[in-house]
Protein backbone atom coordinates (compact mmCIF):
# COMPACT_ATOMS: atom_id res chain seq x y z
CA UNK A 1 0.00 0.00 0.00
CA UNK A 2 1.28 3.44 -0.96
CA UNK A 3 1.69 5.91 1.89
CA UNK A 4 -0.40 9.07 1.52
CA UNK A 5 -0.68 10.22 5.15
CA UNK A 6 -3.43 12.87 5.42
CA UNK A 7 -3.16 13.94 1.78
CA UNK A 8 -5.68 12.94 -0.90
CA UNK A 9 -3.13 10.89 -2.82
CA UNK A 10 0.46 9.64 -2.46
CA UNK A 11 1.74 11.94 -5.23
CA UNK A 12 0.68 15.05 -3.34
CA UNK A 13 2.20 13.72 -0.12
CA UNK A 14 5.44 12.84 -1.91
CA UNK A 15 5.73 16.32 -3.38
CA UNK A 16 5.22 17.99 -0.01
CA UNK A 17 7.89 15.74 1.48
CA UNK A 18 10.26 16.48 -1.41
CA UNK A 19 9.80 20.23 -1.01
CA UNK A 20 10.34 19.89 2.75
CA UNK A 21 13.54 17.94 2.13
CA UNK A 22 14.84 20.57 -0.30
CA UNK A 23 14.13 23.44 2.08
CA UNK A 24 15.67 21.55 4.99
CA UNK A 25 18.75 20.95 2.84
CA UNK A 26 19.09 24.71 2.43
CA UNK A 27 18.98 25.02 6.21
CA UNK A 28 21.54 22.20 6.42
CA UNK A 29 23.98 24.28 4.37
CA UNK A 30 23.79 27.07 6.95
CA UNK A 31 24.52 24.87 9.96
CA UNK A 32 27.95 25.50 11.43
CA UNK A 33 28.70 22.59 13.72
CA UNK A 34 29.07 19.00 12.65
CA UNK A 35 26.83 17.78 15.49
CA UNK A 36 24.00 19.94 14.13
CA UNK A 37 24.54 18.46 10.68
CA UNK A 38 24.43 14.93 12.07
CA UNK A 39 21.25 15.70 14.00
CA UNK A 40 19.72 17.21 10.86
CA UNK A 41 20.52 14.10 8.91
CA UNK A 42 19.24 11.66 11.55
CA UNK A 43 16.13 13.56 12.63
CA UNK A 44 15.01 15.35 9.46
CA UNK A 45 16.53 14.07 6.23
CA UNK A 46 16.37 10.33 6.91
CA UNK A 47 12.67 10.22 7.90
CA UNK A 48 11.80 12.42 4.92
CA UNK A 49 13.72 10.14 2.55
CA UNK A 50 12.04 7.04 3.97
CA UNK A 51 8.59 8.63 3.67
CA UNK A 52 9.29 9.72 0.07
CA UNK A 53 10.32 6.17 -0.84
CA UNK A 54 7.20 4.73 0.80
CA UNK A 55 4.87 6.95 -1.24
CA UNK A 56 5.94 5.04 -4.38
CA UNK A 57 5.37 8.33 -6.21
CA UNK A 58 7.39 8.29 -9.42
CA UNK A 59 7.04 12.06 -9.69
CA UNK A 60 8.55 12.57 -6.24
CA UNK A 61 11.41 10.18 -6.96
CA UNK A 62 12.29 11.84 -10.23
CA UNK A 63 12.07 15.36 -8.81
CA UNK A 64 14.10 14.28 -5.80
CA UNK A 65 16.86 12.87 -8.01
CA UNK A 66 16.86 15.89 -10.34
CA UNK A 67 16.81 18.30 -7.41
CA UNK A 68 19.70 16.63 -5.64
CA UNK A 69 21.63 16.44 -8.89
CA UNK A 70 21.20 20.20 -9.33
CA UNK A 71 22.09 20.72 -5.68
CA UNK A 72 25.27 18.63 -5.93
CA UNK A 73 26.36 20.32 -9.13
CA UNK A 74 25.85 23.77 -7.63
CA UNK A 75 27.85 22.99 -4.48
CA UNK A 76 31.59 23.42 -4.69
CA UNK A 77 32.97 22.86 -1.21
CA UNK A 78 30.79 20.07 0.16
CA UNK A 79 29.86 18.30 -3.05
CA UNK A 80 31.74 15.03 -2.61
CA UNK A 81 31.12 14.69 1.13
CA UNK A 82 27.41 15.30 0.81
CA UNK A 83 27.17 13.02 -2.21
CA UNK A 84 28.90 10.19 -0.36
CA UNK A 85 26.77 10.63 2.77
CA UNK A 86 23.58 10.77 0.70
CA UNK A 87 24.53 7.69 -1.32
CA UNK A 88 25.43 5.62 1.73
CA UNK A 89 22.24 6.63 3.51
CA UNK A 90 20.11 5.89 0.48
CA UNK A 91 21.69 2.46 0.12
CA UNK A 92 21.18 1.77 3.82
CA UNK A 93 17.54 2.83 3.64
CA UNK A 94 16.85 0.78 0.55
CA UNK A 95 18.39 -2.50 1.68
CA UNK A 96 14.96 -3.85 2.56
CA UNK A 97 13.09 -2.09 -0.22
CA UNK A 98 10.92 -3.97 -2.67
CA UNK A 99 13.06 -3.37 -5.76
CA UNK A 100 10.76 -5.33 -8.06
CA UNK A 101 7.88 -2.99 -7.21
CA UNK A 102 10.09 0.09 -7.48
CA UNK A 103 11.48 -0.94 -10.88
CA UNK A 104 8.03 -1.82 -12.20
CA UNK A 105 6.73 1.60 -11.08
CA UNK A 106 9.64 3.38 -12.76
CA UNK A 107 9.31 1.35 -15.97
CA UNK A 108 5.61 2.18 -16.23
CA UNK A 109 6.28 5.92 -16.57
CA UNK A 110 6.12 5.86 -20.37
CA UNK A 111 3.67 2.96 -20.74
CA UNK A 112 0.50 4.40 -22.30
CA UNK A 113 -1.44 1.25 -21.38
CA UNK A 114 -0.82 1.84 -17.68
CA UNK A 115 -4.07 2.83 -15.94
CA UNK A 116 -2.39 5.71 -14.13
CA UNK A 117 -1.02 7.18 -17.37
CA UNK A 118 -4.34 6.70 -19.22
CA UNK A 119 -6.11 8.49 -16.35
CA UNK A 120 -3.71 11.43 -16.60
CA UNK A 121 -4.11 11.63 -20.37
CA UNK A 122 -7.88 11.86 -19.86
CA UNK A 123 -7.33 14.56 -17.23
CA UNK A 124 -5.28 16.66 -19.63
CA UNK A 125 -7.88 16.24 -22.39
CA UNK A 126 -10.53 17.42 -19.93
CA UNK A 127 -8.25 20.32 -18.91
CA UNK A 128 -7.85 21.33 -22.55
CA UNK A 129 -11.61 21.21 -23.15
CA UNK A 130 -12.38 23.32 -20.08
CA UNK A 131 -9.66 25.91 -20.67
CA UNK A 132 -10.42 26.38 -24.36
CA UNK A 133 -14.20 26.61 -23.86
CA UNK A 134 -14.13 30.24 -22.70
CA UNK A 135 -11.42 32.91 -23.08
CA UNK A 136 -12.30 34.56 -19.75
CA UNK A 137 -11.83 31.27 -17.88
CA UNK A 138 -8.61 30.64 -19.79
CA UNK A 139 -7.15 33.91 -18.53
CA UNK A 140 -8.81 34.24 -15.11
CA UNK A 141 -9.73 30.68 -14.16
CA UNK A 142 -12.88 29.20 -12.66
CA UNK A 143 -12.25 30.26 -9.07
CA UNK A 144 -10.91 28.66 -5.94
CA UNK A 145 -12.66 25.46 -4.85
CA UNK A 146 -14.22 24.55 -8.19
CA UNK A 147 -11.63 21.84 -8.85
CA UNK A 148 -9.49 19.64 -6.65
CA UNK A 149 -10.13 18.16 -3.22
CA UNK A 150 -12.22 21.09 -2.00
CA UNK A 151 -14.66 20.75 -4.90
CA UNK A 152 -16.12 17.61 -3.37
CA UNK A 153 -17.50 19.74 -0.53
CA UNK A 154 -19.05 22.39 -2.78
CA UNK A 155 -19.80 20.77 -6.12
CA UNK A 156 -20.98 17.25 -5.39
CA UNK A 157 -22.29 16.57 -8.91
CA UNK A 158 -19.04 17.24 -10.79
CA UNK A 159 -15.89 16.60 -8.72
CA UNK A 160 -12.67 16.99 -10.70
CA UNK A 161 -9.44 15.95 -9.00
CA UNK A 162 -6.43 16.95 -11.07
CA UNK A 163 -3.22 15.10 -10.27
CA UNK A 164 -1.04 17.90 -11.60
CA UNK A 165 -0.53 21.04 -9.55
CA UNK A 166 0.05 23.30 -12.53
CA UNK A 167 -3.09 22.03 -14.25
CA UNK A 168 -5.01 22.56 -11.00
CA UNK A 169 -3.69 26.12 -10.73
CA UNK A 170 -4.57 26.80 -14.37
CA UNK A 171 -8.14 25.60 -13.82
CA UNK A 172 -8.75 27.59 -10.67
CA UNK A 173 -6.68 30.73 -11.35
CA UNK A 174 -6.31 30.71 -15.14
CA UNK A 175 -3.13 31.23 -17.08
CA UNK A 176 -2.63 34.61 -15.42
CA UNK A 177 -2.65 33.04 -11.95
CA UNK A 178 -0.44 30.17 -13.10
CA UNK A 179 2.13 32.58 -14.55
CA UNK A 180 2.05 34.67 -11.35
CA UNK A 181 2.60 31.52 -9.28
CA UNK A 182 5.51 30.43 -11.48
CA UNK A 183 7.03 33.90 -11.29
CA UNK A 184 6.80 34.02 -7.48
CA UNK A 185 8.05 30.45 -7.05
CA UNK A 186 10.86 31.02 -9.56
CA UNK A 187 11.87 34.25 -7.85
CA UNK A 188 12.24 32.52 -4.48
Amino acid sequence: KRNSSIYPNPNMYGMYLTVALFFSTIIYNNLCRNIHRLLYFLLIASPLLIAIILTFSRRSWVILLVGFFIYFVSQKDYRMRVLIIFSITLLALMQNADFVNIISRLSSIFDLNDNSNAFRINEFQYLYEILTSDMVNLIGGHGVGNFGPTSQYFNLSNVVLMHNYYAHLALEFGLLGLLLYLFIFGYI
